[in-house]
């Protein structure tokens, strides 16, 4: 990093991750925590936002000011929380690591070269802890080291508070909750012993007295000129407690504002005196000559905030929708004496061994009789003893909460081998980056079809299936009216649980379900479904990449679920089963036989399509649960309601006669239908804690009962889509919003166009739009543009090459081959119908329209770069078809890539419409940029946001073959995993090395399908470029199938020939770091798929070849 003090060799300190705990090197005593980091995306703290923000001694005002301009932290940098209103910035290499918190079912590693990774099973650790209420860091002086007692096991405290933000909770056994806002009194003890709980919280202070010892204020300043030496550390090792110092005593704006702190006991508080005046007085009287400065005694919450989820729809009776309780419930109230708390995994209790805590958390023991005498007897004298302050000293009030200084923690993690150890947390990685089609033992897989083939399809009747297409599922899809894509159902053949990973060489070992009638859609499994019997004889070695963790499937530790009863299905006599009966929830006694009961519930009965395609439930049940999830702010529960309210009700012709449900209401006898995922058994039964009970317990229940309600991580918005909708440059009525693009901007400023020169050199007025007048527009050309008439193909191609990209790298016409097609047509016909926009409606093309049309196709005409063909059609010369070969030297190396292009309304003031024709039917994306569902996610198609101006799209600066030279140069590259968004920060870090080999591994795999595909099935309007590329028959032709099939035979030899010179995983290792002409050398996994894929290929090579014959 240019400027830093710092060391620069990466290899001398640890990378740090946003919430470690962390110390000066050469300081022993005050921490910090990590708020953001140089590698981490999508951080989200207030206190990033609300703290000013300074230099540590080890980052350079450079480093700041980087920051501050451009939101971008520079390389092994990060920024520290010192106190509530002051953050730092700091380099790695001055930072020692003293805690990392881990959480369940986070994924890890040992390191970030190890291509083993691990789930977190179990967590704990010892903490140091203090009295608050007789040891105080916020007092006259800084917490005494004598009295904080060390080494405290984790199984021997809880949380203090009975409430907090973010708690779970159920009312009546009928609704969901989570608490988002509170109300709390305070009670604070007076220096005359009077007590009284204060009129408002909120204007209570901390007390601001300087700490002794501690220098005057007055001559420290922060942020002022050069920072420290390199090595010193903050006022000579005062550390953090220098700014927490500061804060009380530097006037800050709006200080008259209430505190936004979380007030504790033992708190030394100020406040006016009319605040104590009208406070309810529990001892004594208000006497105004008493200072109002006391000590917090009591913190109560009597109010609570609650955004209801959804309603207990696990009823084993009809279900009827019930209004829930209005949002604020009051200490009191009879809502409030209903309300059950779920008690977490984490928040420790009496029947739980470990409990999750950080710093300045408030704690008590389970047992503090206990604790004195475990504690105080080991004491060796250099730690404080456990105190009791007895209630007759504090007028009844329990003030023995003690605060949380330091932990020390450890992770038990279930590797993918199978194996489990016992690790520090600060030995671990989180591995937040790790490959999106990784698997782990307990997952539930299914077989992937072959990358271009069918994908399995639902079983229901061909008109059934054609109704539910129709039904919008969550994913975001680049449609033109902004609408939800199809769901896609999926019935798959097989189904099975991994029993353990060998990562290195991508192979994983798979237990199968006997027989599972199975049916997914979207992100859940469809009612009715059952996954039935493990087979517990065989288990089966399969390559990774065979395999898939459906949406669907893809349960976590940590994930919370609502947990549907067991359903026992009742045939009519004559006709398909319609009514369901209930049995009582499984339990952790029962056996697994009992839990595997055929035909079970699944997912809750929100899913309720199943109705229509089985009639296993009522099919009055549709509207009362679409209704009773409407109003839901639950984002995966939102999409289901979604589902549910536009589910084709006219599958049944009986559906509309059935009159509204009015039996009377019935909820189960506990609250056994919400819960806690904490363990994925190898038997296929998932292990879920229920924390709502009184006794908490656990059961195992099959996947198809349990519908995840949040992921164990917060939802920033309702579709977690990380794409951004930029807007445009709407800039076509006034040419002086043009604006002036640099040379290193965007790959754009490097293409001349007709005339050697940009296209912003050209006339304003060849970019005319409908507000602009268009009276000298050629008639001959427009007669020529709406007549289809097709221009030349391009005589030559200027060079289009830009640093960084692949244009370069396309393919090269064979001496023998003959011309090729034109790479830009107009072609005459109707637009196949599997064009992505053929039903968007055509417009009327207005003169300015054409004009640009017109302007459009010159430039594609003479500029279009080898290795991508257009075509368009005389009917609709607003949609494109756009074949793109990927470029040599990647992972994409010769491969189609197909997309479709529509010119809305709003063109060119708002950019193309696009879509990607993606045949990898679930089994992953073949590039960050380009979705299953068709999206492209693109700065220049208002899909991504762009960090320059220049990378949008604007009317006047913008043309569709700017987009298409971005999709072959910044898209198809040689090493894509770095386009995931944020991922940039990862080159030349070794953080990423192996995850980048894999995924060019998978990108290759895959893209050679795509080949596969073309030639079983052309794409139309692009046959004739198809056959010319691929086809060995077509005279003149490239023959690119050949080469194709005669390099993956090469690079499959060398792999295996690797494998039997070396064995072990280190060969693997030393496989992923070498490549060939771009490619990766492959795992044996993604062989034994290429190999699949390779005898296809070559299979169709030979036929061809033969036929010519």
């Amino acid at each position: 990093m240019s400027g830093s003090t710092a060391p620069q060799d990466p290899q001398t300190w640890t990378t740090l991750c946003q919430g470690d705990v962390v110390r000066e090197s050469n300081d022993t005593l005050y921490t910090y925590r990590v708020l953001k980091t140089w590698h981490e995306i999508g951080v989200d703290d207030t206190q990033l936002d609300d703290a000013d923000l300074h230099c540590h001694p080890s980052a350079t005002t450079q480093v700041l000011n980087r920051y501050l301009n451009d939101n971008e932290l520079a390389r092994y940098h990060v920024i520290l929380a010192a106190s509530a209103y002051t953050n730092l910035i700091a380099h790695e290499s001055a930072l020692h690591l003293v805690d990392r918190p881990l959480t369940y079912g986070t994924i890890v590693k040992k390191s970030p070269k190890d291509l083993q990774s691990g789930t977190v099973l179990d967590i704990g650790g010892t903490y140091d802890v203090a009295h608050s209420f007789t040891t105080v860091e916020n007092d006259e002086t800084p917490c005494d080291p004598q009295k904080i007692i060390r080494g405290v096991s984790s199984e021997d405290i809880l949380f203090s508070r009975e409430w907090e933000i973010g708690d779970y909770l159920i009312w009546n056994n009928c609704w969901l909750g989570e608490v988002v806002e509170l109300i709390e009194t305070i009670t604070i003890c007076l220096r005359n012993n009077s007590v009284v709980t204060v009129e408002v919280p909120g204007q209570l202070k901390l007390k601001r007295t300087r700490p002794h010892g501690f220098p005057d204020p007055a001559s420290t300043v922060l942020g002022a000129g050069n920072p420290p030496a390199a090595g010193a550390t903050l006022m000579g090792g005062l550390g953090a407690d220098v700014y927490a110092f500061l804060d009380r005593f530097i006037p800050r704006e709006n200080a008259d504002e209430d505190e936004p702190f979380d007030f504790e006991i033992g708190q030394i508080v100020e406040t006016s005196k009319g605040n104590l005046r009208r406070g309810k007085w529990r001892f004594g009287a208000y006497d105004p000559n008493v200072e109002p400065v006391g000590k917090i005694v009591e913190v109560r919450t009597i109010s609570l905030c609650v955004e209801w989820i959804c309603q207990n729809m696990m009823v084993r009776t009809r279900f009827i929708p019930i209004e829930p309780p209005e949002p604020w419930i009051s200490d009191g109230e009879e809502a409030w004496f209903q309300l059950k708390k779920f008690n977490r995994q984490s928040d420790g209790g009496p029947n739980m061994k470990t409990i999750n805590l950080e710093r300045y958390d408030r704690v008590r023991f389970k047992d503090l009789d206990a604790a004195i005498e475990k504690y105080n007897g080991n004491s060796t004298g250099s730690g404080g003893v456990v105190e009791k302050v007895p209630r007759s000293t504090t007028l009844g009030y329990d003030v023995n909460e003690f605060m949380v200084l330091a932990r020390s923690s450890w992770a038990t993690v279930q590797w993918q081998d199978l194996t489990i150890t016992r690790e520090r947390s600060v030995d671990l990685i989180r591995c937040d980056s790790s490959d999106e089609h990784e698997l782990w033992p307990g997952d539930f897989v299914i077989t992937k079809p072959e990358t271009g083939s069918e994908p399995q399809t639902l079983t229901a009747p061909p008109n059934t299936q054609a109704q539910l297409a129709s039904v919008p599922s969550n994913n975001s899809h680049p449609s033109a009216d902004g609408a939800d894509p199809p769901l896609v159902f999926v019935s798959p053949e097989k189904l099975g649980v991994i029993q353990s990973v060998d990562a290195a060489r991508r192979i994983a070992r798979v237990r199968w379900f006997k027989s599972p009638k199975v049916e997914l859609a979207g992100e859940m499994i469809i009612p009715g479904s059952s996954t039935g019997a493990l087979d517990e004889a065989t288990t089966e070695e399969v390559s990774m990449y065979e395999v898939a963790a459906h949406p669907a499937l893809s349960i976590c530790r940590g994930d919370f679920v609502l947990v549907a009863p067991e359903q026992v299905v009742e045939p009519e006599a004559g006709g398909p089963p319609n009514v369901s009966s209930f049995s009582p929830s499984t339990s952790s006694t029962n056996p697994t036989a009992a839990a595997r009961t055929p035909a079970t519930s699944q997912q809750s009965n929100i899913g309720a399509i199943s109705e229509a395609l089985r009639g296993i439930v009522d099919t009055g049940l549709i509207a009362n649960l679409s209704a009773s999830l409407i109003n839901t702010t639950n984002p995966q529960l939102h999409t289901l309601s979604r589902m549910l309210h536009q589910f084709p009700l006219g599958l049944r012709s009986d559906l509309g006669q059935q009159p509204p449900a009015t039996a009377a209401r019935a909820t189960n006898t506990s609250p056994d239908w919400f819960g806690e995922v904490i363990d994925k058994g190898l038997d296929g039964l998932v292990t879920v804690r229920l924390g709502a009970l009184e006794e908490v317990r656990t059961i195992r229940v099959p996947i198809e009962r349990l519908t995840v309600v949040f992921d164990g991580e917060d939802f920033d918005d309702e579709d977690g889509d990380d794409s951004v909708d930029m807007g445009t440059d709407d800039d076509s009525g006034d040419s002086g919003s043009d604006y002036s693009m640099e040379a290193d901007d965007w790959i754009s400023e490097q293409i001349f166009y007709e005339g050697g020169e940009p296209m912003e050199a050209g006339n304003e007025a060849d970019w005319l739009t409908d507000e602009e007048n268009a009276s000298d527009i050629e008639e001959m050309e427009v007669d020529d543009l709406a007549d289809g008439a097709s221009p030349n193909p391009p005589t030559d191609t200027p060079d289009q090459q830009a640093e960084g990209s692949t244009i370069g790298n396309t393919i090269s016409l064979n001496k023998t081959a003959s011309k090729s097609p034109p790479r830009f047509s107009i072609l005459e016909g109707a637009v196949p119908l599997d064009h992505a926009f053929v039903v968007q409606p055509a417009l009327e093309q207005s003169v300015a329209f054409l004009r640009r049309i017109n302007k459009e196709h010159k430039i594609l005409q003479t500029s279009l770069p080898e290795g991508i063909f257009v075509r368009t059609w005389e009917s609709r010369l607003d949609l494109l078809r756009v074949l793109i070969v990927g470029p040599r030297n990647t992972p994409y190396e010769l491969a189609p890539f197909v997309f479709d292009f529509h010119l809305g309304p709003n063109f060119p003031s708002a950019p193309p419409t696009g879509y990607f024709h993606s045949w990898t039917n679930g089994i992953g994306r073949v590039n960050p940029n380009l979705y299953e569902d068709g999206k492209i996610c693109l700065s220049l198609l208002g899909t991504w946001h762009g960090e320059k101006r220049s990378e949008n799209w604007s009317s006047s600066g913008s043309s569709i073959l700017q987009v298409l030279v971005s999709l072959m140069g910044l898209v198809l590259v040689k090493e894509p995993y770095y386009n995931e968004a944020g991922f940039n920060v990862y080159l030349g870090a070794e953080e990423a090395t192996v995850n980048a080999d894999l995924y060019s591994e998978r990108a290759y795999i895959l893209s050679r399908g795509f080949v596969k595909r073309v030639l079983e099935k052309p794409v139309p309007g692009l046959e004739d470029i198809l056959a010319w590329l691929y086809d060995p028959k077509f005279d003149g032709g490239m023959t690119l199938l050949g080469e194709i099939v005669r390099k993956g035979k090469d690079i499959v030899a060398g792999c295996e020939g690797a494998r039997s010179a070396q064995s072990g995983s280190s060969a693997e290792v030393s496989a992923l770091t070498s490549e060939v002409d771009g490619i990766p050398k492959l795992t044996e996994g993604a062989v034994v798929l290429l190999k699949k894929t390779l005898t296809s290929l070559e299979e169709t090579l030979i036929k061809t070849l033969q036929e010519q014959q």
